[in-house]
């Protein structure tokens, strides 16, 4: 006689093996339906301080040519107007204070 363990164990594994090929279509289908995403942070680099977007002095050839063959954007907002807690809500998605980086906190400052 099988113990309700042994056929728990096993009814779990039967269904997981009936099931994977739909997994692994599943998964295959949504990495070719993803784009490619290359996001570029600098500092202390304004909106038009690129010769993409027109800046006449500054040459930019390879974020020229990056510009070219992928999405322009022209809005952007800022979680903060400061480098960390900006990164901070770049990163994680969430507004700085709840990363508990603030803006000019000793906290920051004491890190540093």
């Amino acid at each position: 006689m099988i113990s309700r363990r042994d056929f728990i164990t096993q009814s779990i594994l039967g269904t997981a093996a009936l099931n994977a090929p739909g997994w692994a279509m599943a998964s295959n289908a949504d990495k070719a339906a993803k784009p490619n995403i290359v996001f570029i942070l600098c500092d202390d680099l304004g909106y038009g301080d690129l010769s993409c977007y027109g800046h006449p002095i500054i040459q930019t050839p390879c974020l020229d040519a990056l510009a070219q063959e992928g999405v322009q954007l022209t809005d952007c907002y800022a979680s903060a107007p400061v480098c960390s807690p900006s990164r901070a809500g770049i990163m994680t998605g969430r507004t700085p204070t709840r990363c508990r980086i603030m803006i000019g906190s000793r906290q920051n400052r004491a890190s540093i």
